[in-house]
């Protein structure tokens, strides 16, 4: 069976939307124009770690497009302490709750706010002409109409209440040779890894149409991080 016919039966069963359902409504944004709108960064605002920079020894085989979203949209986000937290929700899909303990697992995106005004949406996005089908995304608006999800702040629950007041220190991303699956953000000694899983059970990050957040350190998520490799990491520049 094919991975969005895997996943739609899946989604039947559960009572959530299709794959085909949320397509209905992910790119509608700012990020449903392409990618074509990103400009060259303006000089380095930042600390990138590559090796395609010949800084640390990370494998950066993304395409340009891809690498240009994640720079536009997180260099800027180390140094900067984390304020709100919202998740936006899919009508009809079970949501967590203050209380919930990880894994966390979101049909459509998280919203990251930081004490300056900035804000980070991460969600899955519908790859074309890519080996794998779904990767993760991160971008400064909503992927999302207003009309299709509701937003649901989360900033009090058990989650993440320990991150709120934190600074950002970095911001590293995971993935495949050409697909990214993962966004883990560092806060001052705390991680939360938030990327995409098509696992029904929320164990494991990959391809897939769910947000899955899970906070701990890297060796207590081996399982989840098996065969992926570490593309960039940005810094506090």
């Amino acid at each position: 069976m094919q991975l969005a016919d895997r996943q739609s039966t899946l989604a039947r069963h559960s009572g959530r939307p299709s794959v085909r359902e949320l397509a209905l409504a992910v790119q509608s944004a700012s990020f449903g124009r392409g990618l074509s709108g990103f400009s060259n960064l303006a000089g380095p605002r930042f600390r990138l770690r590559s090796a395609e920079r010949g800084r640390g020894d990370f494998v950066t085989t993304l395409e340009p497009d891809l690498q240009r979203a994640f720079d536009e949209s997180l260099a800027d986000l180390p140094g900067h302490v984390l304020s709100e937290v919202r998740y936006h929700m899919l009508s009809g899909e079970a949501r967590p709750t203050l209380k919930d303990r990880a894994p966390h697992i979101l049909g459509a995106e998280v919203e990251l706010a930081f004490t300056t005004g900035d804000k980070v949406y991460v969600t899955w996005q519908q790859n074309a002409r890519r080996d794998e089908v779904f990767s993760i995304k991160t971008g400064h608006a909503s992927s999302f109409r207003s009309d299709t999800v509701t937003s649901v702040d989360m900033s009090n629950a058990d989650l993440w209440s320990p991150y709120i007041g934190r600074v950002n220190t970095s911001i590293e991303i995971w993935g495949d040779a050409t697909s990214p699956y993962v966004v883990i953000f560092n806060f001052d000694g705390r991680r939360m890894f938030i990327g995409t899983s098509g696992d029904a059970h929320g164990k494991m990050y990959g391809p897939g149409e769910d947000v899955l957040l899970m906070s701990g350190e890297e060796a207590d998520l081996r399982e989840e991080l098996s065969g992926l490799v570490k593309i960039c990491e940005y810094l506090k520049a």
